[in-house]
């Protein structure tokens, strides 16, 4: 086993310069770092990771799925346009960070195409500010007439939405339905 001293230098945290545990459940859902990687393999520390797309030893949830669901659960309801919203369009790049994104909007775009239905996805290509996503929903909803559905990829996505719709006088869920995919808490909107 390396020393201490060489697993201080490699910016490894104490738990496991110090060897303290048995095994590790390791919840990182951004930028894993590759000296952590590394020496789990190469120490055979047991450990599982929680929300994050590793080959091996990985817990998460079914984005894909959840995506299809969302997608079909509109589409059942009637609606013929379903839009994927993520304003984040940094999200939908080829970053392996932002795995969860990709495969939601896989999931929504498959769904689509069973349906027979046209895949659309609102963003805008160099990804939106946060503090500006409410005057993008609401320039979306003037120009695009309802009825349609929304997936949106995330909360803040989906509050958007909402209450540019409000502001707009567009019925929820008449004319606007809004399915929001996130793995923050619950949120509910009266």
């Amino acid at each position: 086993m390396p020393s201490e001293s060489s697993l201080r230098d490699q910016g490894l945290p104490n738990v496991f310069r110090r060897r303290q545990v048995d095994g590790l459940i390791l919840n990182f859902t951004h930028g894993v770092s590759d000296k952590v990687k590394d020496y789990l393999q190469v120490q055979s520390v047991p450990h599982v990771w929680i929300n994050t797309s590793m080959p091996v030893n990985t817990v998460r949830p079914d984005d894909y799925d959840a995506g299809r669901q969302a997608a079909n659960r509109l589409i059942d309801m009637g609606f013929k346009r379903v839009l994927f919203a993520n304003l984040q369009a940094l999200h939908l790049n080829d970053n392996p960070n932002q795995f969860y994104a990709l495969d939601r909007h896989r999931g929504y775009r498959d769904a689509m195409e069973a349906a027979g239905l046209k895949s659309e996805t609102m963003c805008d290509a160099r990804g939106v500010p946060d503090y500006t996503w409410f005057d993008f929903a609401e320039n979306f909803l003037r120009v695009n007439k309802p009825p349609f559905g929304i997936v949106a990829d995330g909360n803040n996505n989906a509050l958007a939405f909402i209450v540019a719709a409000r502001m707009l006088n567009i019925a929820i869920p008449d004319d606007v339905s809004i399915i929001s995919i996130d793995d923050k808490f619950d949120m509910t909107v009266h």
